[in-house]
């Protein structure tokens, strides 16, 4: 811990404050200052002898009607790798988000039990839900009233047991649209293995799904004429 006197503070610390933050550093210690026997956390940068920038973790605790002490006394800590690594993070899922926005293909993130905390705006449009709506349980009211229950049950085994979801089932959207999906699925993992969440896509299969449809359509014509065909045929032969 640091113990220091307002004077020797003002003299020795702000100089290596960033010259831009040093006006509000002064005045948030002369605030502080006046909060008799406060304790209060805070994250503040400094400027190394080296030049370079120091995140600084402290907790100042207010002792100056302290007889015995007159002055705040600061616990502090270097924490500039964990700001770094957090702006890395940052940084990445910032470029996640902007990828998954201009994606062809719907997207959705869940926690580590599968209650949902993320979709893109596709994934939004194949089912018309906001994202608001999708959100925890709510993807769920999107599944058709034919496929839910058993979408439902598998989306949670695989959360379950952290294995890879596959699954083709049709969304019911709110203006009575039916569309078909092709959903994937598999664990984020932290470093150490450990599951943290699961991202997966849903693929609109509609267009195909209708032409295998209408395929088979077409084949049973085909075969129900033929049927015909050869009866008549038959039927011909015995005149």
């Amino acid at each position: 811990p640091a113990v220091i006197q307002p004077a020797s503070f003002c003299l020795r610390v702000f100089e290596f404050v960033p010259p831009e933050e040093r006006d509000d550093m002064v005045l948030g210690f002369a605030r502080f200052a006046q909060q008799i026997g406060v304790v209060a956390p805070s994250e503040v940068r400094f400027i190394h002898k080296d030049g370079t920038l120091r995140w600084i973790e402290g907790v100042r605790t207010n002792l100056l009607h302290e007889p015995t002490v007159k002055a705040v006394v600061v616990n502090y800590r270097d924490i500039t790798e964990r700001k770094r690594a957090e702006e890395t993070v940052r940084e990445s899922e910032e470029r996640y988000r902007s990828l998954s926005e201009l994606s062809p293909v719907g997207i959705f993130q869940t926690d580590t039990e599968g209650n949902c905390i993320y979709t893109n705006a596709r994934w939004q449009e194949i089912t018309g839900l906001t994202l608001e709506a999708s959100l925890g349980v709510g993807w769920a009211t999107a599944n058709h009233p034919e496929d839910k229950e058993s979408v439902v049950a598998n989306w949670h085994q695989s959360a379950r047991e952290h294995q890879e979801f596959s699954l083709e089932f049709r969304f019911l959207r709110p203006n009575g649209e039916t569309r078909w999906v092709h959903a994937r699925a598999a664990a984020i993992r932290f470093d150490d293995g450990r599951v943290r969440g699961y991202i997966g896509t849903d693929n609109d299969i509609t267009d195909r799904v209708r032409a295998e449809e209408e395929l088979n359509r077409s084949r049973q014509q085909l075969r129900a004429l033929a049927h015909h065909l050869q009866t008549a045929r038959e039927e011909e032969r015995t005149i």
